[in-house]
């Protein structure tokens, strides 16, 4: 099995669809704010500095947990729904046929994103990807917890989760990873880039576009990423 496991927010389109989430869940008092309000603070924290990527990822997840806490899951689902409707246009104009060209190629497409599970799946059914994974928050009763099952953000995450959605125990013997390719723009993205024969930093943070250069992988954008990949997989 060769894989092309994609990143979603600030890969196949702009911003954050895990953030656009909040801000329509807070608008609409369906969470709690003070929660809603430390994600937003841990982000900004981490932009100026403040945070590293791992305590932002801890801060944030721990927040979200708190923030839904209670909440019957079909509310979230019906807030996803209208993120997705808003923001399904705002996909790059690479993406459909970047994704028709990995699969004339063999790869399967996998998402694998921080976001929320329910607005991650909205993306995936819209791209006819069936493997599919988010942040994963557990239910008890019909109610989130608050607390956090699966969290890809974290260090090594996407890893687990890709080894979650694809039902194998490891990637290693599983995968052909030298074959495989992915595409993320942040440092959450690099456990998974690191592995694979194509890795594709795509308009990278600063921290990723440091590890990049020093490994030597290809660094895209928006412009040039669908023709960099097809000469990289040829």
């Amino acid at each position: 099995m060769r894989i092309a496991a994609l990143d979603i927010d600030g890969t196949l389109l702009p911003g954050s669809l895990g953030l656009r989430l909040l801000e329509l869940l807070r608008a609409r008092g369906l969470a709690s704010a003070d929660g809603i309000d430390a994600i937003f603070a841990a982000v900004r924290r981490h932009r100026a500095s403040e945070l590293s990527f791992a305590e932002m990822v801890n801060a944030t997840t721990r927040a979200y947990g708190d923030a839904i806490r209670g909440l019957d899951p079909a509310a979230i689902e019906r807030v996803a729904e209208d993120v997705w409707r808003a923001r399904r246009d705002a996909l790059y104009p690479f993406v459909r046929p970047m994704l028709a060209e990995l699969r004339r190629r063999g790869l399967r497409p996998v998402i694998v994103s921080s976001s929320p599970l329910e607005v991650v799946t909205l993306l995936a059914r819209e791209l006819e990807i069936p493997d599919a994974a988010g942040a994963v928050y557990s239910r008890e009763r019909g109610r989130f917890t608050g607390a956090c099952s699966l969290m890809p953000g974290r260090a090594g995450g996407k890893v687990v989760a890709l080894c979650r959605v694809l039902g194998i125990p490891s990637l290693t013997g599983h995968v052909d990873l030298a074959n495989s390719t992915a595409i993320g723009d942040s440092r959450s993205d690099a456990c998974v880039l690191a592995l694979v024969g194509t890795p594709v930093a795509f308009e990278p943070s600063l921290e990723l576009r440091e590890l990049a250069e020093a490994r030597g992988w290809l660094i895209s954008d928006r412009a040039r990423v669908l023709d960099d990949l097809t000469r990289a997989l040829a």
